[in-house]
């Protein structure tokens, strides 16, 4: 019934690392992959290779004319522990090679994963080579830095394997190797939740990206909620030969779970059982009698780029439009249920695709994308949906 605008799941799918080698590592992030053109590769006589210059930063008055020659490079051979979507990437680059071996054009993957290792944080930047020699690239230097973005501690990048901060450097290994430029920063307090990178350009990281890192204590998994016990809308009128374009036909449902005025209708809850996710939206009721409607395509994607699909709405019939009779100025709570999320999922993404136009006073069926939730805070945000009782003074 709705079509995703400017929205895909792959640009939210995060790439899952589960190396054997790295079982210690501690992975607090994975960035999405973006796939990029380069520009086309010119023959080296004396190298007897292609070789392609690395799209331009705007760091050279940093890095000065200075190259060296990247030694040491860590490439990646097992691809295993990338998520399905990153090796689909990969493969379908493979592919497009493949049937493309005349073209001039060539493209690169680039994501990276920040984990916790040996008492440090480390950033992990990942490039497929699109030639054998890569000239000109820039991973870092002196404004490289890793930010708290609650209290403004900046942690700056130490060093970098191989060893390339502060200039730019040449890559020669085969085209289409996957490799691993890592750079360590001090460690992240277990307090710190949100960052910003700066300092990153070539992995499109410059401070405007804003991440929850999960929370970090004894390495529990959070416990599991009981099933909220949020007063269930009752329908008072059934739909009549319902037809989205005549609000005469459309069902109504009044006795809602009212609650405390909020200062944003973007502050939401979640419950999570084992059976589903229940996920509380605040509503507020500027005249005494509204429509609202909410459609099956609606669901949540964690950073794995997993979907979790609506299963209901308590007190609302799904595919319809709902007239809610209460009081103009109540705050109240809608609950949709979605299938359930695992334990180990820390942020997910609300995504309410465009529904299908009707005819309405005011109607409005854009869809709407809430990012970068995070559980334990919308876990948190319990408290806010507690019952409360309208008062109204005459």
């Amino acid at each position: 019934m709705r079509t995703l605008r400017l929205f895909t799941a792959a640009m939210l799918a995060m790439m899952l690392m589960q190396v054997q080698a790295q079982k210690k590592s501690n992975v607090l992030y994975e960035s999405p992959n973006y796939v990029i053109g380069t520009e086309t590769p010119t023959w080296d006589e004396t190298l007897q290779k292609n070789v392609i210059k690395a799209r331009p930063t705007e760091n050279g008055w940093v890095g000065g004319n200075k190259i060296v020659n990247a030694t040491d490079v860590n490439i990646v051979n097992d691809t295993s522990f990338l998520s399905k979507h990153v090796q689909e990437s990969l493969k379908q680059g493979d592919i497009w090679k493949n049937q493309n071996k005349d073209s001039k054009n060539r493209l690169t993957t680039i994501f990276w994963r920040l984990t916790e290792e040996k008492n440090q944080t480390l950033l992990h930047c990942y490039f497929l080579m699109a030639a054998d020699v890569m000239t000109g690239m820039w991973l870092g230097g002196d404004e490289t830095y890793i930010v708290d973005q609650e209290t403004g501690i900046h942690y700056k990048a130490r060093k970098a394997t191989p060893d390339v901060l502060g200039t730019h450097f040449t890559v020669n290994v085969p085209e289409g190797s996957l490799i691993d430029l890592t750079i360590a920063f001090p460690p992240l307090p277990k307090t710190t939740r949100k960052i910003a990178i700066y300092g990153l350009p070539s992995w499109m990281e410059w401070g405007q990206n804003v991440v929850t890192l999960p929370r970090r204590g004894d390495g529990k998994k959070s416990e599991y909620d009981a099933a909220p016990n949020l007063r269930v809308p009752r329908l008072v009128k059934d739909p009549e030969n319902y037809d989205k374009d005549n609000h005469q036909s459309w069902p109504c449902v009044t006795n809602v779970h009212t609650i405390k005025p909020l200062k944003s209708e973007q502050i939401y809850a979640l419950w999570r059982t084992p059976e589903a996710t229940y996920m509380a939206i605040p509503r507020n009721h500027n005249w005494n009698r509204e429509y609202y409607g909410i459609d099956d395509t609606i669901f949540l994607i964690d950073n794995n780029g997993n979907r979790y699909k609506i299963k209901s709405v308590q007190g609302f019939p799904l595919n319809k439009i709902v007239w809610v009779e209460e009081t103009a100025g109540d705050w109240w709570a809608q609950v949709l249920v979605f299938e359930p999320l695992p334990l180990d999922v820390n942020t997910i993404h609300y995504i309410v695709p465009d529904s299908k136009p009707f005819k309405a006073w005011g109607a409005n069926w854009k869809g709407k994308q809430v990012t970068d939730l995070d559980v334990e805070e919308l876990r948190d945000n319990q408290k806010y949906f507690e019952y409360f009782e309208r008062v109204v003074v005459e």
